[in-house]
């Protein structure tokens, strides 16, 4: 879960950022880099981790910029967390897009932007789908966008995100089969949030 140095560690890191005191951006940096990089992993790879992804300029680029984020007052973990979501769905659909613009890469083939290992243009339509998708269903249920932008771009467990919600994993179930449900007729091809959501560990 993404709080693994420590239990409370990374709230009190947030909460020293949101009170002007800078020199808690390098310990919060060093707390959340594995997260970060893990979660841009399962974007790449559909919801599963990643055995290839290796520091890159976009991770650190979405790390920097999160931890001087100074016009945010930090709530919690999961203020945090959902953020960085966002940041990696804004960067990965802004690169996706440029690519696009430029050359498409052929299905059978991985292309490689900086470091990044992108996924295969299936994969594109799939990620800007999803993408078009969850702005309508944010107009439709905010809080169903933000549980599918967690698990599906940040790729956030169940447990994970019932640890961060302070619900159970039940209710975490039952309200990504309501996304599933909505968003199913929006895509071209179904996605499966609840396999994404049971790897463990975001």
């Amino acid at each position: 879960m993404p709080e693994s140095a420590g239990v409370g560690e990374i709230t009190l890191f947030l909460k020293r950022l949101s009170a002007g005191d800078a020199s808690a951006e390098t310990p919060l940096a060093e707390a959340v880099y594995a997260e970060i990089r893990t979660m841009a992993g399962r974007i790449v790879n559909g919801g599963q981790q990643s055995q290839t992804l290796q520091a890159t300029s976009l991770v650190n680029e979405v790390l920097l910029e999160l931890v001087r984020l100074r016009s945010v007052d930090w709530q919690d973990r999961r203020h945090f967390f959902r953020t960085a979501a966002r940041m990696l769905r804004r960067r990965f659909i802004d690169h996706i897009r440029r690519r696009q613009a430029t050359k498409r890469p052929s299905s059978a083939s991985r292309i490689e932007l900086e470091d990044l290992m992108l996924p295969t243009d299936e994969r594109f339509d799939e990620i800007l789908g999803v993408d078009q998708a969850l702005n309508k269903l944010a107009e439709f249920d905010p809080d169903l966008a933000e549980l599918v932008e967690l698990v599906y771009f940040g790729g956030c467990s169940k447990k994970t995100i019932a640890e961060l919600r302070n619900v159970s994993e039940k209710t975490i179930t039952r309200h990504l089969g309501l996304a599933e449900r909505w968003l199913k007729p929006q895509l071209s091809s179904p996605i499966a949030l609840q396999k994404s959501a049971s790897i463990d560990g975001a």
